[in-house]
């Protein structure tokens, strides 16, 4: 998978996650919470995005400081992520579920998510990283 196409979809994915957790963070945890406790349903998921990351970094897995690097490095993280979410999941939901009752650390999330989101997609169109 290119690195343009997986900016797209982790970028749109983060902004989805992101501007709830900034505008409403309370219900938004109410929402994650739920969704965390569905073992198949977070199972799936983190395949999902673990086989995108896979696929990424099958091309090339160097990471860097160009923003080509920095998506790699993006991809690094999301399998190592998704393999935590899903062979050890109750400890994965215990830590997130931990948050989510936090309003001010659901909105920090929220900003966080909401601003690697729009930088993904800002550099989903760039000539820096079709290199």
């Amino acid at each position: 998978m290119d690195l343009e196409t997986f900016c797209i979809i982790v970028g749109v994915y983060e902004i989805m996650i992101g501007i709830p957790l900034l505008v409403k963070p309370l219900a938004a945890g109410r929402w994650l919470q739920g969704a965390m406790k569905e073992d198949t349903l977070l199972r799936s998921f983190c395949l999902l995005f673990l086989i995108l990351a896979v696929l990424v970094l099958t091309r090339d897995a160097s990471i860097g400081t160009d923003a080509a690097g920095l998506v790699r490095l993006l991809a690094w993280a999301t399998a190592v992520e998704c393999l935590v979410f899903c062979w050890w999941t109750k400890w994965a939901r215990e830590i997130t579920l931990w948050f989510c009752d936090k309003s001010h650390w659901m909105r920090s999330l929220g900003i966080l998510a909401t601003a690697l989101g729009v930088w993904l997609l800002k550099v989903s169109g760039s000539v820096a990283i079709t290199g």
